[in-house]
Formats: C-alpha cells, sequence, structure tokens
C-alpha cells in the first residue's frame, strides 16, 4: 500500500477533528465558571457532553474523570480502524500506554493505596483479567494473570521485595522504560518520514516523563542524584544529559538548549542559571510542554500523508483532555480559578 492511500482517509478524519479542538475562548470559560452543572453547560454540543451524560448529578469526579479516560482509550480504537501494518502497530504500541496506567491503578487497588474503583476492565490492548487481579488473594496470583502480557516481566523481576514501600515506584519506574523501550523498538519498523516524525514528538513526551520521575523522587524518595539517574526512561530524548547536570550535587547547567531549535529560546540557559534546581525541573517541563504543543501544530501543517497528523492530534488531544481533568477536578475541590489556570496547556 503506498503512503497516500495508506494516510488519505484517517487525513481527512483527522483534519475534521483538529478543527475541533477546544480554543482558548472555551477554555478561559470552563476555568472562569462557578460549578461542575456550569462546566456541564459549556460543554453541550461537544464531544465531552456524553461524558456529564453518563454521570448522575451531583457529579462524582472520579466518575467524571473515568469516563473521559474510555473516550481517549475510544480515540486511539477508532484510529485503528483506519490505519494498517507498521502504522497501526506503533498506535496500538502507544495505546499501550494507557492500558498500563490502568493495570497501575488495578496494583494500586488492590495493595490497599488507592481506592477508587473506577476502572477499564474491558479489552484495551492486551488480555488483562482486572476483576480477578482485584480479587487475588496473594501476589503470586496477580502477576500469574499477567501471563503473555507485556507487563509481567517487569512483575516477575522485583516480585521478591515488590510490598516494600519504595519498590511499588521502582516497579512502576520499570513498567515505563520497558513500555518506551517497546515503542522505541516499534518506531523504528516505520519508513523514514514517518520515523523522524515519531522520534522528534516522542523524544520531548520521554523528556518531560523524565522531568516528573525526578521531581517524584526527589519529593517522596531519599535517593542519591546517581541512584535517580538509573530510573530515568534511557531513551535519547532532548534533554537527558541536561536533565542529568540538573539533579547532580551542583546544579550547574553547562550545555546549550539549542536542540529547542528555537532562536527565542536560547536564553534558556541563563534563565535556568537563576533558578533552584526544583525550579529548574518545574520550569524545564513547562518550555517542553510549550515545546512538543508547537511541534504538534507544525507536524499538523507538513507532509499530509504521514504519521505525523495522527501523532500530532494524538499529542493535541491528550493536552484537551488533561485540561479538562484539571478544570473539573479544580472545581470539585474549589480551587480559585487563577490557580487552576496556571495548570492549564493553551493549544
Amino acid at each position: 500500500m503506498n503512503t497516500l492511500s495508506k494516510y488519505s482517509l484517517i487525513n481527512a478524519k483527522l483534519r475534521a477533528a483538529v478543527s475541533k479542538l477546544f480554543k482558548k475562548e472555551i477554555l478561559d470559560k470552563l476555568i472562569t465558571c462557578g460549578t461542575l452543572l456550569e462546566c456541564h453547560d459549556i460543554l453541550q454540543n461537544t464531544p465531552y457532553q456524553k461524558i456529564f451524560n453518563a454521570v448522575p448529578q451531583p457529579y462524582d469526579i472520579n466518575l467524571l474523570e473515568y469516563h473521559l479516560f474510555k473516550e481517549e482509550i475510544n480515540i486511539y480504537s477508532e484510529i485503528t480502524k483506519h490505519v494498517y501494518g507498521e502504522t497501526k502497530k506503533t498506535i496500538l504500541r502507544l495505546m499501550e500506554k494507557l492500558e498500563l496506567e490502568n493495570l497501575k491503578s488495578t496494583f494500586r487497588i488492590w495493595l490497599g493505596k488507592a481506592s477508587s474503583n473506577y476502572l477499564v476492565h474491558e479489552r484495551i490492548v492486551s488480555p488483562i483479567p482486572t476483576a480477578k487481579i482485584l480479587q487475588a488473594e496473594d501476589l503470586k496470583t496477580v502477576v500469574s494473570y499477567l501471563k503473555g502480557t507485556p507487563y509481567y516481566s517487569s512483575f516477575q523481576e522485583i516480585l521478591p521485595a515488590i510490598l516494600e514501600e519504595s519498590v511499588l515506584f521502582q516497579l512502576e519506574t520499570k513498567l515505563d522504560i520497558n513500555y518506551y523501550k517497546r515503542l522505541w523498538n516499534q518506531i523504528s519498523e516505520l519508513s523514514a518520514r514517518d520515523r523522524l516524525l515519531s522520534y522528534q514528538l516522542l523524544g520531548i513526551d520521554i523528556d518531560i516523563k523524565n522531568i516528573q520521575i525526578i521531581h517524584r523522587l526527589k519529593k517522596y524518595y531519599q535517593l542519591s542524584s546517581a541512584e535517580i539517574f538509573k530510573h530515568l526512561i534511557p531513551l535519547q530524548g532532548g534533554v537527558r544529559e541536561a536533565l542529568k547536570e540538573i539533579i547532580y550535587a551542583d546544579y550547574k547547567i553547562q550545555k546549550n538548549f539549542g536542540f529547542l531549535n528555537d532562536k527565542s529560546l536560547l536564553p534558556l540557559e541563563a534563565l535556568l542559571s537563576e533558578k533552584n534546581a526544583q525550579d529548574k525541573l518545574f520550569f524545564l517541563e513547562e518550555i517542553l510542554n510549550e515545546v512538543l504543543i508547537s511541534k504538534a501544530k507544525k507536524a499538523l501543517l507538513g507532509f499530509p500523508f504521514s504519521i505525523g497528523i495522527i501523532l500530532a492530534f494524538l499529542t493535541l488531544k491528550k493536552i484537551e483532555i488533561e485540561n479538562i481533568k484539571k478544570i473539573l477536578r479544580g472545581k470539585a475541590l474549589n480551587i480559585p480559578p487563577q490557580e487552576i489556570k496556571k495548570k492549564i496547556l493553551t493549544i
């Protein structure tokens, strides 16, 4: 199948979907409104109206987030119906990230470290018997249910010490690292053009994930800088070496951040040198999110018959859904609009 015929149908569908992504005006209305009921009114005649329609009043924020999560799964699933070969395998591999998050939540509930039972029980990619895992009497039984899935080896490897408090995070990090390795390997099977577009967008995603790992390890665990670095996703993104410099003792930035390919960001090194270690991480994450959005938008305007438009749409749609989650949770917790706005990424 040639490139034109492979991407023509999905290209047309996604360009129509991209035109429906939220504009800043709608986000501002959601941020400034007073209640979840008002959010529902604003989201009338949008794809998210059905989310509220599925949840009785008074709105349960956890149930709303569950339906948003299922909506994201449905978006990936719908795309897989219109792509083939290595492209379809890549989208399914991306879909595994959602499956992995569901598995992590399932395991936390089984351990008694989480209380919400809003889990997806239907098959996402692999056959994972969520209900059986929740009812398992011991850890070995839990792990046995994962045989034949990409997650079994990670659980099996860390099984002896898995119930220790610090090891749960190590397990989740190992699951993430193995996931991104599988994703990177799958991307290598794409055409040269698709491979380059995938590396550009997903490399930034890896950098952002590494920043979040560093922040969590610094905040909750007493690990040395060398130990922290061992938990980072080892694939080459854009800032991994810079992150290494941030988490080590002197917290100095010596590299030029020219990888961002944006001359307006060249002063980044000087700005970072004025911040403490934690602020550097938050600042870098903020910058990388902006770069990710910029690259996704650029991919939408690039060669139309490539995986670029699919990855760009999925990137921007994920950000939109995360924005909605942040706003709805903020309303449920009575967080002031100005504080909610700080967490929102403008597409």
